[in-house]
Protein backbone atom coordinates (compact mmCIF):
# COMPACT_ATOMS: atom_id res chain seq x y z
CA UNK A 1 0.00 0.00 0.00
CA UNK A 2 1.22 3.53 -0.75
CA UNK A 3 1.19 6.10 1.89
CA UNK A 4 0.84 9.72 0.79
CA UNK A 5 2.68 12.72 2.43
CA UNK A 6 -0.46 15.00 2.24
CA UNK A 7 -2.35 16.19 4.69
CA UNK A 8 -5.90 15.37 4.39
CA UNK A 9 -8.28 17.97 5.13
CA UNK A 10 -11.59 17.31 6.73
CA UNK A 11 -14.99 19.13 5.94
CA UNK A 12 -15.84 21.80 8.16
CA UNK A 13 -18.89 19.83 9.35
CA UNK A 14 -16.56 16.32 9.51
CA UNK A 15 -14.88 18.23 12.14
CA UNK A 16 -17.38 19.62 14.28
CA UNK A 17 -19.29 16.01 14.16
CA UNK A 18 -15.92 14.91 15.26
CA UNK A 19 -15.78 16.91 17.96
CA UNK A 20 -19.03 16.37 19.32
CA UNK A 21 -18.60 12.85 19.25
CA UNK A 22 -15.62 13.24 21.55
CA UNK A 23 -17.11 15.83 24.26
CA UNK A 24 -19.78 13.03 24.56
CA UNK A 25 -17.00 10.64 25.26
CA UNK A 26 -14.98 12.81 27.35
CA UNK A 27 -18.69 13.50 29.64
CA UNK A 28 -19.37 10.09 29.73
CA UNK A 29 -15.97 9.44 31.04
CA UNK A 30 -16.29 11.69 33.93
CA UNK A 31 -19.77 10.42 34.98
CA UNK A 32 -17.94 6.77 34.91
CA UNK A 33 -15.40 7.74 36.91
CA UNK A 34 -17.85 9.88 39.72
CA UNK A 35 -20.03 6.79 39.82
CA UNK A 36 -23.27 8.53 37.55
CA UNK A 37 -22.80 6.27 34.38
CA UNK A 38 -23.52 2.77 34.90
CA UNK A 39 -20.86 0.45 33.88
CA UNK A 40 -22.26 -1.74 30.88
CA UNK A 41 -24.68 -4.21 31.90
CA UNK A 42 -23.71 -8.40 31.66
CA UNK A 43 -25.72 -10.52 30.07
CA UNK A 44 -27.69 -12.76 32.87
CA UNK A 45 -27.78 -16.68 32.66
CA UNK A 46 -29.85 -17.01 35.59
CA UNK A 47 -30.44 -13.49 37.75
CA UNK A 48 -30.13 -10.07 38.11
CA UNK A 49 -27.80 -10.53 41.21
CA UNK A 50 -24.70 -12.35 40.76
CA UNK A 51 -25.32 -14.38 44.46
CA UNK A 52 -28.66 -16.49 45.28
CA UNK A 53 -29.80 -18.68 48.35
CA UNK A 54 -27.44 -16.34 50.61
CA UNK A 55 -28.03 -17.53 53.90
CA UNK A 56 -26.02 -16.25 56.68
CA UNK A 57 -23.21 -18.75 58.48
CA UNK A 58 -24.87 -18.47 62.48
CA UNK A 59 -22.25 -20.57 63.92
CA UNK A 60 -19.51 -17.77 64.83
CA UNK A 61 -16.49 -19.79 65.21
CA UNK A 62 -16.49 -19.90 61.86
CA UNK A 63 -15.00 -16.44 61.20
CA UNK A 64 -12.35 -17.29 58.38
CA UNK A 65 -13.54 -19.43 55.63
CA UNK A 66 -10.46 -20.22 53.72
CA UNK A 67 -11.80 -23.86 52.13
CA UNK A 68 -14.66 -25.72 51.26
CA UNK A 69 -16.10 -28.62 50.04
CA UNK A 70 -18.90 -30.43 49.45
CA UNK A 71 -19.80 -33.68 51.24
CA UNK A 72 -19.69 -36.69 49.42
CA UNK A 73 -22.03 -38.55 51.89
CA UNK A 74 -24.51 -36.10 52.19
CA UNK A 75 -25.04 -33.38 49.33
CA UNK A 76 -27.13 -30.98 51.19
CA UNK A 77 -23.58 -30.48 53.01
CA UNK A 78 -20.68 -28.45 52.94
CA UNK A 79 -17.44 -29.14 54.78
CA UNK A 80 -15.46 -25.57 55.76
CA UNK A 81 -12.04 -24.73 57.82
CA UNK A 82 -11.20 -21.14 58.95
CA UNK A 83 -7.75 -19.33 57.91
CA UNK A 84 -4.41 -19.62 59.85
CA UNK A 85 -4.87 -19.15 63.93
CA UNK A 86 -7.65 -21.82 63.94
CA UNK A 87 -7.99 -25.34 65.60
CA UNK A 88 -6.99 -28.66 62.79
CA UNK A 89 -10.74 -28.86 62.77
CA UNK A 90 -13.53 -28.69 59.99
CA UNK A 91 -16.76 -27.80 60.28
CA UNK A 92 -19.77 -28.80 58.30
CA UNK A 93 -23.09 -26.62 57.34
CA UNK A 94 -26.32 -27.02 55.93
CA UNK A 95 -26.44 -25.52 52.54
CA UNK A 96 -30.17 -24.84 53.00
CA UNK A 97 -29.78 -22.78 55.99
CA UNK A 98 -26.00 -22.02 56.97
CA UNK A 99 -26.48 -24.09 60.22
CA UNK A 100 -23.92 -26.28 61.88
CA UNK A 101 -24.14 -29.85 61.43
CA UNK A 102 -21.05 -31.24 62.82
CA UNK A 103 -17.52 -30.89 63.17
CA UNK A 104 -14.47 -32.91 63.67
CA UNK A 105 -10.65 -31.84 64.66
CA UNK A 106 -7.17 -33.76 63.58
CA UNK A 107 -5.84 -35.17 66.80
CA UNK A 108 -2.24 -33.98 67.39
CA UNK A 109 -2.12 -31.61 64.53
CA UNK A 110 -0.91 -28.19 64.71
CA UNK A 111 -2.73 -26.21 61.59
CA UNK A 112 -0.08 -23.47 60.64
CA UNK A 113 -2.34 -22.13 58.01
CA UNK A 114 -5.30 -23.70 56.30
CA UNK A 115 -5.96 -22.63 53.14
CA UNK A 116 -8.13 -25.08 50.87
CA UNK A 117 -9.66 -28.88 50.70
CA UNK A 118 -11.01 -31.09 48.48
CA UNK A 119 -13.16 -33.93 48.58
CA UNK A 120 -11.96 -37.39 47.15
CA UNK A 121 -15.03 -40.00 45.99
CA UNK A 122 -15.06 -43.87 47.32
CA UNK A 123 -14.12 -45.05 43.74
CA UNK A 124 -11.23 -43.09 43.86
CA UNK A 125 -9.99 -43.53 47.44
CA UNK A 126 -9.36 -47.43 47.23
CA UNK A 127 -11.53 -47.83 50.05
CA UNK A 128 -15.38 -48.10 50.45
CA UNK A 129 -15.17 -44.52 52.39
CA UNK A 130 -15.07 -40.52 50.35
CA UNK A 131 -12.40 -38.81 51.75
CA UNK A 132 -11.55 -35.52 52.82
CA UNK A 133 -7.83 -34.06 52.13
CA UNK A 134 -7.21 -30.48 53.72
CA UNK A 135 -4.21 -28.38 52.55
CA UNK A 136 -1.77 -26.67 55.02
CA UNK A 137 -0.70 -24.29 52.25
CA UNK A 138 -0.73 -20.83 53.22
CA UNK A 139 2.63 -19.26 53.06
CA UNK A 140 2.38 -15.58 52.59
CA UNK A 141 5.89 -14.93 53.46
CA UNK A 142 7.23 -17.27 51.24
CA UNK A 143 9.06 -18.76 53.85
CA UNK A 144 7.94 -22.33 54.28
CA UNK A 145 10.19 -25.52 53.18
CA UNK A 146 6.99 -27.61 52.30
CA UNK A 147 3.54 -27.80 52.56
CA UNK A 148 1.32 -30.49 54.36
CA UNK A 149 -1.53 -32.47 52.95
CA UNK A 150 -3.91 -34.51 55.42
CA UNK A 151 -6.30 -37.04 53.90
CA UNK A 152 -8.67 -38.89 55.89
CA UNK A 153 -11.90 -40.66 55.56
CA UNK A 154 -15.01 -38.05 55.65
CA UNK A 155 -17.12 -38.54 58.41
CA UNK A 156 -20.74 -38.09 58.76
CA UNK A 157 -21.49 -34.93 58.30
CA UNK A 158 -24.97 -34.76 60.25
CA UNK A 159 -24.19 -36.75 63.19
CA UNK A 160 -20.44 -35.82 64.35
CA UNK A 161 -20.20 -33.32 67.65
CA UNK A 162 -16.39 -32.14 67.71
CA UNK A 163 -15.23 -35.70 66.74
CA UNK A 164 -11.81 -35.98 67.14
CA UNK A 165 -9.82 -37.92 63.99
CA UNK A 166 -6.65 -39.69 64.46
CA UNK A 167 -6.85 -41.99 61.33
CA UNK A 168 -5.04 -39.61 58.49
CA UNK A 169 -2.43 -39.85 56.79
CA UNK A 170 -0.05 -36.49 55.93
CA UNK A 171 2.24 -35.89 52.74
CA UNK A 172 4.75 -32.76 52.97
CA UNK A 173 4.71 -31.26 49.83
CA UNK A 174 7.79 -29.64 48.25
CA UNK A 175 7.24 -26.85 44.90
CA UNK A 176 10.21 -27.32 42.19
CA UNK A 177 12.20 -24.28 40.75
CA UNK A 178 14.44 -23.58 37.93
CA UNK A 179 17.33 -23.64 40.82
CA UNK A 180 19.30 -26.80 41.58
CA UNK A 181 21.22 -27.43 44.42
CA UNK A 182 23.81 -30.66 44.31
CA UNK A 183 22.04 -32.28 41.50
CA UNK A 184 18.64 -31.36 42.93
CA UNK A 185 16.04 -29.18 42.44
CA UNK A 186 16.00 -26.51 45.54
CA UNK A 187 12.32 -26.02 45.45
CA UNK A 188 10.65 -23.02 45.91
CA UNK A 189 8.01 -21.42 48.49
CA UNK A 190 4.93 -20.72 47.20
CA UNK A 191 1.59 -19.38 48.81
CA UNK A 192 -0.92 -22.04 47.56
CA UNK A 193 -4.74 -21.51 48.47
CA UNK A 194 -6.41 -23.69 45.98
CA UNK A 195 -6.94 -27.01 45.61
CA UNK A 196 -8.86 -29.59 43.87
CA UNK A 197 -8.61 -33.43 43.35
CA UNK A 198 -8.97 -34.31 39.63
CA UNK A 199 -9.81 -37.77 38.89
CA UNK A 200 -8.51 -38.15 35.25
CA UNK A 201 -5.23 -37.14 36.39
CA UNK A 202 -5.42 -39.53 39.39
CA UNK A 203 -3.88 -36.36 41.11
CA UNK A 204 -4.45 -33.61 43.37
CA UNK A 205 -4.33 -30.36 41.89
CA UNK A 206 -2.46 -27.31 43.90
CA UNK A 207 -2.75 -23.43 42.30
CA UNK A 208 -0.45 -20.95 43.33
CA UNK A 209 -1.57 -17.83 44.84
CA UNK A 210 0.20 -14.80 42.99
CA UNK A 211 -0.17 -11.10 43.12
CA UNK A 212 1.00 -11.08 39.50
CA UNK A 213 -0.72 -13.01 36.76
CA UNK A 214 1.50 -16.10 37.01
CA UNK A 215 0.07 -18.85 39.00
CA UNK A 216 1.54 -22.09 38.79
CA UNK A 217 -0.21 -25.29 38.52
CA UNK A 218 1.00 -28.33 40.57
CA UNK A 219 -0.13 -32.16 40.40
CA UNK A 220 0.36 -34.44 43.57
CA UNK A 221 -0.09 -37.86 42.33
CA UNK A 222 -2.35 -40.07 44.45
CA UNK A 223 0.14 -42.65 44.24
CA UNK A 224 2.22 -41.35 46.53
CA UNK A 225 -0.19 -41.78 49.54
CA UNK A 226 0.38 -45.64 49.38
CA UNK A 227 3.33 -44.89 51.27
CA UNK A 228 2.85 -44.61 54.82
CA UNK A 229 3.52 -41.13 56.01
CA UNK A 230 6.86 -39.47 56.21
CA UNK A 231 8.43 -36.31 57.06
CA UNK A 232 10.42 -36.17 53.85
CA UNK A 233 8.57 -34.37 51.32
CA UNK A 234 7.80 -35.11 48.06
CA UNK A 235 7.91 -32.97 44.98
CA UNK A 236 5.14 -31.61 42.89
CA UNK A 237 4.84 -31.35 39.45
CA UNK A 238 4.56 -28.31 37.36
CA UNK A 239 1.71 -28.85 34.33
CA UNK A 240 0.71 -25.27 33.74
CA UNK A 241 0.88 -21.68 34.16
CA UNK A 242 -2.55 -19.53 34.61
CA UNK A 243 -2.52 -15.91 33.83
CA UNK A 244 -4.77 -15.05 36.94
CA UNK A 245 -3.43 -13.20 40.04
CA UNK A 246 -4.75 -13.80 43.47
CA UNK A 247 -6.38 -16.80 42.81
CA UNK A 248 -7.64 -17.56 46.52
CA UNK A 249 -10.21 -20.92 46.03
CA UNK A 250 -10.76 -23.71 43.25
CA UNK A 251 -13.24 -26.81 42.34
CA UNK A 252 -13.87 -28.86 40.00
CA UNK A 253 -17.54 -30.08 38.60
CA UNK A 254 -18.25 -33.63 39.43
CA UNK A 255 -20.59 -33.90 36.29
CA UNK A 256 -18.51 -32.44 33.66
CA UNK A 257 -15.21 -31.34 34.60
CA UNK A 258 -15.35 -27.96 34.96
CA UNK A 259 -12.60 -26.35 37.25
CA UNK A 260 -13.65 -22.84 38.45
CA UNK A 261 -11.71 -20.45 40.55
CA UNK A 262 -12.39 -17.55 42.65
CA UNK A 263 -10.35 -14.26 43.20
CA UNK A 264 -11.43 -11.33 45.38
CA UNK A 265 -13.35 -10.15 42.68
CA UNK A 266 -14.50 -12.58 40.01
CA UNK A 267 -15.29 -16.07 39.09
CA UNK A 268 -13.38 -17.99 36.06
CA UNK A 269 -14.34 -21.09 34.88
CA UNK A 270 -12.17 -23.59 32.97
CA UNK A 271 -14.29 -25.60 30.16
CA UNK A 272 -13.62 -28.88 29.92
CA UNK A 273 -13.74 -31.03 26.69
CA UNK A 274 -14.30 -34.82 26.03
CA UNK A 275 -10.61 -36.19 26.07
CA UNK A 276 -8.93 -33.22 27.49
CA UNK A 277 -5.72 -32.95 29.52
CA UNK A 278 -6.07 -30.82 33.01
CA UNK A 279 -3.01 -28.66 30.71
CA UNK A 280 -4.91 -28.20 27.34
CA UNK A 281 -8.33 -27.66 29.70
CA UNK A 282 -5.90 -24.74 31.43
CA UNK A 283 -4.68 -23.62 28.31
CA UNK A 284 -8.18 -21.92 27.01
CA UNK A 285 -9.46 -18.59 27.46
CA UNK A 286 -11.65 -19.02 30.80
CA UNK A 287 -15.52 -17.62 31.11
CA UNK A 288 -15.23 -14.98 33.54
CA UNK A 289 -18.35 -14.45 36.34
CA UNK A 290 -19.56 -11.73 38.31
CA UNK A 291 -19.44 -12.59 42.62
CA UNK A 292 -21.17 -10.69 45.44
CA UNK A 293 -19.65 -7.52 46.93
CA UNK A 294 -18.58 -9.70 49.84
CA UNK A 295 -15.58 -9.23 52.22
CA UNK A 296 -12.36 -11.57 50.91
CA UNK A 297 -14.42 -14.58 48.89
CA UNK A 298 -11.86 -17.29 49.67
CA UNK A 299 -13.61 -20.31 48.80
CA UNK A 300 -15.58 -22.55 46.10
CA UNK A 301 -17.40 -25.59 45.65
CA UNK A 302 -19.49 -27.35 43.09
CA UNK A 303 -21.91 -29.45 43.96
CA UNK A 304 -23.43 -32.67 42.54
CA UNK A 305 -25.85 -30.59 40.40
CA UNK A 306 -23.08 -28.27 38.96
CA UNK A 307 -24.32 -25.78 41.41
CA UNK A 308 -20.94 -23.20 42.18
CA UNK A 309 -21.01 -21.97 46.17
CA UNK A 310 -19.17 -19.23 47.48
CA UNK A 311 -18.15 -18.01 51.14
CA UNK A 312 -16.46 -15.49 52.42
CA UNK A 313 -14.52 -14.47 55.66
CA UNK A 314 -15.22 -12.37 58.46
CA UNK A 315 -18.06 -12.60 60.28
CA UNK A 316 -20.60 -12.34 60.07
CA UNK A 317 -19.99 -15.12 57.37
CA UNK A 318 -21.96 -15.64 54.31
CA UNK A 319 -23.27 -18.89 52.09
CA UNK A 320 -24.69 -18.38 48.41
CA UNK A 321 -24.91 -19.65 45.47
CA UNK A 322 -23.44 -18.38 41.89
CA UNK A 323 -26.23 -17.35 39.33
CA UNK A 324 -23.58 -16.93 37.02
CA UNK A 325 -23.59 -13.71 35.70
CA UNK A 326 -21.25 -13.03 32.62
CA UNK A 327 -18.69 -11.00 33.70
CA UNK A 328 -16.73 -8.17 31.62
Amino acid sequence: MRISNSRQVLPANSVGSWRCCLWIVLIWLGLSRSGLAEPPVPTPLGSTSPVADQTTIADTAINESSGMSFSMRDPGCVWTHNDSGDLARLFCLDVANGARTGSCELVGVDAIDWESMTSVPALETGSSNPQLIVADSGDNRHVRGHITLYRFDEPDPRNVTELGIDEYRSLNVRFPSGANVGGQNAGEAIDCEAIWFDPAEQAVVLLAKNPLPIAGVYLVPMSLWSTPSSSTAVMAKRVATLALPFVTGADRDPQNGDVWLVTYWQAFCYRRSVDDTLALQLARVPEAYSVPKWKQIEAVSVDHRSRIWITTEGTPAFLGRLTCLKSN
